[in-house]
């Protein structure tokens, strides 16, 4: 389970990255692109609220990090 949660952690930091990688072109197949990384994005901070009524730290930063978004 612990490893479980680094996992996600992982991903939700490599999506966060490519969507600024995307997000600075202005490509209309770039925005498709972008718009499912939204909503990627919008399901990590489901999976991450519900890490959060665990009270993980980790859960609490990285929460933190996707709203600057």
């Amino acid at each position: 389970m612990k490893m479980k949660k680094y996992i996600l952690l992982f991903f939700a930091a490599a999506l966060t990255l490519s969507v600024f990688a995307f997000a600075t072109n202005e490509s209309p197949k770039e925005d498709v692109k972008v718009q499912e990384y939204d909503s990627q994005i919008e399901t990590l901070k489901m999976e991450i609220k519900e890490l959060n009524k665990t009270g993980k730290q980790r859960a609490t930063v990285l929460d933190s990090l996707l709203n600057t978004i």
